[in-house]
């Protein structure tokens, strides 16, 4: 049970970053879809090629809000892997910081931002952000709640759910809400701190 537990936290994690690529991938499918067409009329020697139809591409804030669901990242990062120059993109990303769109799960002196799920996530997706964020660096509960825009229940279910993973070592450390929940790489090999955070 512990194994498919395993494989199913793993094809949620990887849903959540397919999410995020579909967005891009599907749209330079059309793109390249209508360019194919509109050579094909060219060939033919046709010169009428409003028949082919603009391709709707993503804006660039469509792609930078992708970006940021599939992983947090900080302006210049999102800006290379889009290609786009780093102050649009910085741009963009103070927008949807001012819209909540988004939140610093980083540093004042180096941001890195996280797209905002909102109440209306799914489990798994919900799940497999709190699993990434917790496995990069300790968050309190609130901070959770903040981070993901979701009801302080539902953090708590997602944080039960981990700790029930026995491929996981789930800590919190700290009393109570002031605790900052981990996920201990599987390089600590800790026989005592993983009976205890099963309790």
């Amino acid at each position: 049970m512990a194994n498919l537990k395993s494989v199913l936290d793993t094809r949620s994690v990887d849903a959540v970053l397919a999410t995020a690529r579909a967005i891009l991938t599907e749209k330079a499918r059309e793109i390249e879809s209508l360019e194919q067409q509109a050579k094909t009329l060219a060939v033919r020697g046709t010169r009428d090629l409003k028949q082919v139809a603009a391709a709707p591409q993503p804006t660039l804030a469509e792609r930078v809000a992708a970006l940021l669901i599939a992983d947090a990242q900080d302006a210049r990062s999102a800006a290379v892997a889009l290609g786009a120059p780093v102050g649009r993109v910085k741009s963009i990303m103070d927008g949807m910081r001012d819209g909540a769109k988004i939140h610093n799960i980083g540093s004042e002196v180096e941001p890195r931002w996280q797209h905002v799920l909102g109440d209306s996530a799914s489990p798994a997706d919900l799940k497999a952000l709190v699993r990434r964020l917790i496995s990069d660096r300790p968050f309190t509960h609130r901070e959770l709640v903040i981070v993901t825009g979701c009801r302080e229940n539902r953090i708590s279910g997602v944080l039960a759910d981990l700790r029930e993973d026995r491929s996981l070592i789930v800590v919190n450390r700290g009393d109570g809400s002031k605790g900052r929940w981990e996920i201990l790489p599987d390089s600590v090999k800790l026989a005592p701190l993983r009976k205890t955070a099963r309790r």
